[in-house]
């Protein structure tokens, strides 16, 4: 009798990960906040994905150009009603191109590493994927450098593909 209660919880195990996958396999879109950025993600696996931007900032004396790549784990969030509702988290790198006017027009390079943390909602039955997250970064040079937590952001992407009975497209 215990094997099958052990035989069926790893089945339920193993399979947990395909029971929450997401609605979508590809998605585009814009960020906006800090960075203002276009956005590209992909699920790469259940519950991982590859995410990546180019993005761009100005304010008064300076303007940054900068280029994202993230790992990411997605996780359901079990709110009853809300089904399509998912957590993320993961790392990532960037590179910052500076342009400033501090003694004179001045240009640095910045490369940084990048925490995230985040919200997503996928609509079933619209291409339309929503998300929130917070990207805490760690700037190792340049015209800038050390902790930085302010970069915050909504997103707005068009789901350019879906598992199953819904592909957009024929990837």
């Amino acid at each position: 009798m215990k094997i099958k209660y052990l035989l069926l919880l790893t089945t339920l195990f193993l399979s947990a990960p395909i029971l929450n996958a997401q609605l979508y396999t590809s998605a585009a879109g814009a960020r906006l906040g800090v960075p203002m950025s276009l956005s590209y993600k992909k699920i790469i696996d259940e519950n991982k994905a590859l995410e990546g931007y180019f993005g761009t900032r100005g304010i008064d004396n300076y303007r940054f150009v900068n280029i994202s790549g993230a790992y990411q784990i997605i996780q359901p969030i079990d709110i009853g009603a809300i089904e399509e509702l998912y957590y993320y988290y993961g790392i990532g790198a960037s590179i910052y191109f500076w342009s400033y006017k501090e003694d004179g027009p001045n240009q640095s390079v910045t490369p940084g590493i990048q925490g995230y943390l985040g919200l997503e909602y996928t609509f079933e039955d619209k291409p339309i994927n929503l998300t929130l997250d917070w990207i805490p970064s760690l700037f190792l040079s340049g015209h800038i450098s050390g902790l930085r937590g302010g970069y915050l952001a909504i997103g707005v992407r068009y789901v350019l593909s879906r598992e199953g009975n819904g592909n957009l497209d024929t990837q």
